[in-house]
């Protein structure tokens, strides 16, 4: 079960599902009542090893999204995911 982040500069810190619930008023803007957020955030945490780096908690949510098969879902991930992708290609500029 997850439970610390290593961020990008390599700072480790205690998982804070509050920081998660962010990330979903900004992804999920619009799409209120049909995405199942804390499900899938409780399905990361709970299959994820002690510690994930922030990416890959990222990319471990894209795809819990991506198994709910269902449009508000799959729009969501596609938002998280142009957010990685960003960082990976610009970094934190």
């Amino acid at each position: 079960m997850l439970k610390t982040i290593v961020k990008r500069n390599g700072q480790v810190e205690e998982f804070a599902p509050p920081k998660a619930n962010h990330w979903a008023m900004w992804a999920g803007k619009g799409l209120e009542g049909r995405i199942d957020w804390p499900t899938v955030v409780r399905e990361v945490v709970r299959t994820s090893p002690d510690q994930l780096t922030s990416q890959e908690f990222q990319e471990r949510l894209v795809n819990a999204c991506l198994q709910r098969f269902d449009y508000p879902h799959n729009l969501m991930a596609g938002r998280l995911y142009s957010v990685l992708l960003r960082k990976k290609m610009f970094g934190d500029e």
